[in-house]
């Protein structure tokens, strides 16, 4: 009988030795996970510690267009960055945005007639005008003297100043042609408005793909005027057509385009349809081809843009409230509570000793993990 409990007891001691070191083993794996966590959290914690050290720090760093301007501690850098807290106010832009709107309603009222046919009032209306793009180039002037060179980063500034190098070229022109691109001073407005600006951008960005779409149309626009020219280009002269349409390839060309904006399309569709009855399926499949799938396709790539733009807004804010997040937590207390995990894993580790000084035979191995727990 004690033959036979003697291996019953020593495969339970062997199970409750397994099970101990397997436990003492897992709770070693996990406080090690934690602490190497710490210990890279830490690491991190300090590495941006001595990044935000190391970068040079700006009075007026909220209004700074994308470059920080270094606060010189003389009085030249002090005024510059006074001079970008003044311009990029709240106040200076909602000025300036009320001026490109009346500069636009100004640009349409000179060319009334009533205006035009008064010389007194026209030149009076001229020099308002120039006014106005004096008041342009004194912001510009201030956003150059705030960023210096570094503007030529900033690509709705480099267009502010493109439209007013060209407003002063044109400025006495006698040209009437000149003189009409005054108007582009309108597009100014867009880097006033973020929303106007994102969804210049979003067109920019879309471009090689659109272009892309834009070859395949022009060949449909070929492929469809030489078939059409060379199908219907007598039509006039037997007189079906009240114009001569298909007569050559540009008109050919202007027809379908004409079709494409379905401007009174059916009308052409039907005098050419009393000549050639079954006409009207080639039609049929250029204007749903074009004006339908091609132009809608256009649509969604403008769209997709405009999501992946939203996508790499949220995930720019998300990296920033993370950095935001970690920059919060000091340094010392991550290493508080790593020195709080190893006191913890140190409890753990005697406290499994002591568990296994109490089974049979443990003696030995609660020996090896006092001697683990001492070296670390």
């Amino acid at each position: 009988m004690s033959s036979r409990m003697d291996p019953e007891r020593a495969s339970a001691r062997r199970s409750k030795r397994g099970s101990s070191s397997s436990v003492r083993n897992s709770m070693s794996r996990s406080n090690n996970y934690v602490g190497n966590y710490l210990n890279k959290s830490i690491l991190v914690a300090l590495d941006e510690d001595e990044q935000h050290e190391d970068e040079p720090s700006s009075q007026y760093s909220d209004f700074t267009l994308g470059e920080n301007v270094s606060s010189e501690d003389n009085y030249f850098g002090r005024l510059r960055n006074m001079s970008g807290k003044f311009v990029n106010s709240f106040v200076v832009q909602a000025i300036m945005t009320c001026i490109i709107i009346g500069n636009a309603i100004l640009l349409g009222v000179l060319t009334l007639d009533v205006v035009r046919s008064n010389p007194g009032l026209m030149n009076a209306l001229e020099w308002l005008d120039i006014a106005i793009l004096i008041s342009f180039t004194v912001e510009f002037g201030f956003q150059f003297f705030y960023l210096g060179p570094v503007f030529i980063r900033q690509t709705w500034l480099v267009f502010d100043f493109v439209v007013i190098v060209f407003s002063w070229i044109f400025v006495g022109s006698s040209a009437s042609v000149l003189r009409a691109f005054r108007i582009f001073r309108v597009f100014s407005l867009a880097s006033k408005w973020t929303s106007m600006q994102k969804l210049f951008t979003a067109v920019g960005s879309s471009l090689p793909k659109m272009g892309v779409v834009a070859s395949l149309l022009l060949l449909l626009f070929y492929a469809f005027s030489v078939l059409c020219t060379v199908l219907y280009s007598p039509l006039y002269d037997e007189g079906y057509l009240d114009y001569d349409y298909f007569g050559r390839l540009d008109l050919t060309f202007i027809t379908l385009f004409q079709m494409l904006t379905t401007d009174t399309w059916l009308v052409i569709v039907r005098q050419v349809m009393d000549a050639r009855p079954y006409s009207y399926i080639l039609f049929f499949f250029w204007v749903s081809l074009t004006a339908i799938i091609i132009i809608n396709l256009i649509i969604a790539i403008i769209c997709e843009s405009l999501i992946q733009l939203k996508d790499e807004a949220t995930e720019a804010e998300a990296e920033d409230a993370s950095i935001a997040f970690r920059a919060q937590v000091p340094v010392e207390a991550l290493i508080r509570q790593q020195q709080d995990i190893t006191s913890v894993q140190v409890e753990m580790e005697l406290a499994i000793n002591a568990l296994m000084l109490r089974l049979p035979g443990g003696t030995s191995a609660a020996t090896q993990s006092t001697k683990g727990t001492a070296r670390a």
